[in-house]
């Protein structure tokens, strides 16, 4: 989610540190860095972030010396710690700051509606296709590695399993609505009244799997939500904050395939 990117400068003993403030919740335990517009960074458990000379990329073609786009931006391929310069170590086949535990290759976000529209070590999150867990150390201090691969918070109940289906057919989604692969889709005249990240195609909203003119590559990219497929999703606390044609789910306003009223 959004996170002030304010940046400011603290003195250190061994003179002045850059540190950016408000690292994103997904990156405050130092295992992974993040990139968005402004650079590349590092956070530790302090919610405290500082830029590493990785340049941001969105494939491998964007990077130079023969590095690879990761998820700590441009990085050089390696074998060992002596294949990095100082202050690095190789993580994952990757040279990175030392203390990160894991880098991996670059992947753009990939729409979705169910863990079956994502690869067989991917999972449908959000409208996403995501890397799969394997262990406690792929997720957030604060979180778990369940057993079908996704994080869960401490004590919260594993949700695995497919995308819930809603439909069978169009008795089931009630007025207004249409039954589209087990979930009911808003019928349409005009993407103006479909919920965000959806389009009004063939009369009824649709996900958007490919936007033409994305909103955002991070949530840092959105003035307050997330983004989940290149647009900008707002945040809230109940649907009542969401707008027409949407729920609010994990904390994050998302289209509502549920049954209309009838």
């Amino acid at each position: 989610m959004k996170r002030n990117s304010t940046v400011i400068l603290v003195a250190a003993v061994s003179g002045l540190v850059l540190l950016a403030t408000g690292c994103p919740d997904d990156h405050r335990h130092g295992a992974s860095g993040y990139c968005d517009d402004s650079g590349c960074y590092e956070c530790d458990f302090d919610k405290r972030c500082w830029p590493i000379p990785n340049p941001k990329c969105g494939s491998d073609a964007e990077c130079t010396g023969g590095a690879f786009c990761t998820s700590i931006g441009c990085a050089r391929a390696c074998a060992a710690d002596g294949d990095c310069q100082a202050g690095e170590a190789c993580v994952t086949g990757y040279c990175a700051p030392s203390g990160f535990v894991k880098v991996t290759p670059f992947q753009p976000a990939t729409g979705c509606a169910a863990d079956s529209d994502c690869k067989s070590d991917e999972l449908c999150s959000a409208g996403a296709c995501i890397a799969k867990c394997k262990s406690d150390d792929d997720c957030g201090p604060d979180s778990v590695c369940t057993a079908c691969g996704k994080c869960e918070p401490k004590g919260v109940p594993a949700t695995c399993g497919t995308t819930p289906l809603f439909c069978s057919d169009q008795v089931g989604c009630g007025t207004g609505k249409s039954c589209v692969k087990g979930r009911c889709h808003a019928q349409c005249t005009s993407s103006t009244s479909c919920a965000v990240g959806q389009v009004c195609q063939a009369g009824l909203c649709l996900d958007d799997p490919a936007p033409a003119k994305p909103e955002c590559k991070l949530d840092l990219d959105c003035s307050d939500g997330s983004c989940i497929n290149g647009y900008c999703h707002a945040l809230c606390k109940t649907s009542q904050d969401c707008g027409p044609g949407a729920l609010c789910q994990m904390g994050v306003c998302q289209p509502d395939y549920t049954p209309a009223n009838n």
